[in-house]
């Protein structure tokens, strides 16, 4: 089974290692059907599901463990932005 890193971009933590914008990810080109609605939700929001070969894998099932790192991410940041 293939781990999944969560990387949240801010100020504090923002290092050569943190992706800043999907077109870092390896596997994910502007020519993707699904790549402006990826863009929309992932940038402008600083939350960044890859895994640590800098691939998206977007055709790959995925696990409810998963689902449930990166929805927790994206809680995180909601919370984060209406305090």
């Amino acid at each position: 089974m293939n781990s999944i890193i969560i990387v949240q971009n801010s100020a504090a933590s923002e290092s050569s290692d943190n992706l800043i914008s999907i077109s870092q990810l390896s596997d994910v080109q502007p020519s993707d059907w699904a790549f402006t609605a990826f863009q929309s939700l992932v940038e402008p929001y600083g939350v960044i599901s890859a895994y640590p070969d800098s691939t998206f894998q977007g055709e790959r099932y995925l696990t409810r463990y998963e689902f449930s790192a990166r929805l927790q991410a994206v809680m995180h940041k909601i919370n984060e932005l209406n305090y």
